[in-house]
């Protein structure tokens, strides 16, 4: 054998050292259906007439952008589509999570209490989506992001025309920031930072809070405070309304009431409506508020909820409602016992009746 020869076998034996566990798990497949995808070649017409990209600078970054499999299969089967609420809520709201809140919270006091005040989106919400997303920045995320973005948006049919657009949005972020796009991780679905802002929430809502002068959710809590307190105003969260009310069913069930839980996620119903159609308020709590009936399982039985206008405004986040109650139970399990730890009030309090 050649001492050249040798050398390529000793370089190929230290590099399958380091890769024998992700070997067997991970399915990728060559960049090259990318490069000659009509998708891909419309992308780089629009990335170039639109945006003023070079286009071989392009075909050069995605000849080493590879499908990812896993991330096909984690978007067939998200936590929020196949648990019931007793599954999901564990994983979120707990101990360990309330704890770490908490000292986020007391960490990041100061700046948290300065986006309280400023767009009136309490300091435990903002918590709260930390704590869900990234458990308070220790995870953010593990895939590249190009790489994801570029799976769903050629190989995966039913979200392709969404995740084209951000992989787009996610181009010109990197050139605005002078990213290198092949080094940032996020999500399996592109999302980033401690605030897991898909690309488009980024160019759009994300702010420089800290003063440096760019908006960097990838390393900064504070520009990610302010990120998320901008988000939730732009979506009209409504300072010191509830977000979650329990209710009941006062009479058999019927198609107007189906129909009613069955709605957009968005509340549309009075709360006449509902007691016409027998879903009240546990409570003897009364508004003018908009209401949408939700019903979770919990240890195997249904529970009946009114959501509002701000549990809207939370799935605006993450579409689902199970997403939304987590963030709001953290919150308010956050809430509590940050009182109780620093004797201190928030900014602006959770608003829980």
């Amino acid at each position: 054998m050649s001492k050249r020869l040798k050398t390529l076998a000793k370089l190929a034996i230290i590099c399958a050292s380091f890769v024998p566990s992700l070997a067997p798990q991970i399915s990728i497949a060559a960049p090259t259906q990318y490069l000659q995808s009509p998708l891909f070649l419309q992308m780089l017409d629009e990335l170039e007439t639109e945006h003023q990209f070079n286009r071989q600078d392009l075909v050069t970054l995605f000849s080493d952008v590879y499908q990812r499999d896993d991330i096909l299969e984690a978007m067939s089967k998200p936590a929020e589509k196949t648990k019931t609420w007793s599954d999901y809520k564990p994983i979120f709201v707990n101990d360990l999570g309330t704890k770490r809140g908490v000292e986020f919270w007391q960490k990041h006091e100061a700046i948290l209490s300065k986006a309280a005040a400023e767009f009136k989106i309490p300091e435990a919400i903002i918590v709260a989506i930390i704590g869900v997303e990234t458990r308070y920045g220790n995870y953010k995320g593990k895939h590249k992001v190009i790489e994801a973005l570029s799976t769903l948006a050629f190989a995966y049919p039913p979200r392709s025309a969404f995740f084209y657009g951000q992989l787009k949005q996610f181009l010109i972020l990197s050139r605005q920031l002078a990213w290198d796009p092949h080094a940032i991780l996020g999500s399996y679905a592109g999302a980033m930072g401690y605030a897991q802002f898909i690309p488009s929430s980024y160019l759009k809502l994300a702010i420089d809070y800290n003063g440096d002068g760019v908006p960097d959710l990838i390393n900064s809590p504070d520009d990610a405070i302010g990120s998320i307190a901008n988000y939730f105003r732009h979506h009209e969260w409504q300072p010191e309304a509830p977000v979650l009310l329990p209710a009941k069913k006062v009479k058999p069930e019927s198609e107007v009431m189906l129909n009613m839980m069955n709605k957009p996620l968005d509340p549309t119903i009075t709360l006449e409506q509902a007691a016409k159609a027998g879903l009240v308020l546990e409570t003897s709590r009364r508004g003018d508020f908009l209401v949408r009936p939700f019903t979770f399982i919990n240890e195997g039985e249904e529970e009946l909820w009114f959501g509002l206008k701000n549990f809207f405004v939370i799935t605006e986040y993450n579409h689902s409602k199970l997403y939304a109650r987590a963030v709001f139970e953290l919150a308010t399990a956050v809430e509590s016992k940050y009182q109780k730890a620093t004797n201190k009030s928030p900014h602006l309090p959770l608003t829980i009746q």
